[in-house]
């Protein structure tokens, strides 16, 4: 999976309520983190808490998040 299937399938998952872990993605931890500093710095998530095991992500789509995801869905 690349960087930006991973941030697709993050917001997708955040989008449904849901709290993506990085092992679904079997990603590492630096991975994860920076995947999650992206989408923050970009205006995608907001409110975001990664468990301090990094287990889950806790955040909320933003408007762009969600724009975002309709663009690169089409």
């Amino acid at each position: 999976m690349n960087k930006e299937e991973l941030r697709l399938s993050i917001l997708r998952q955040l989008g449904d309520g849901k709290q993506p872990k990085h092992e679904d993605y079997n990603v590492d931890e630096e991975l994860w983190r920076s995947t999650a500093s992206f989408l923050k710095d970009e205006g995608y998530i907001k409110n975001i808490t990664i468990s301090k095991n990094t287990k889950y992500m806790f955040a909320e789509l933003t408007q762009d998040g969600e724009e975002y995801l309709k663009e690169k869905s089409i």
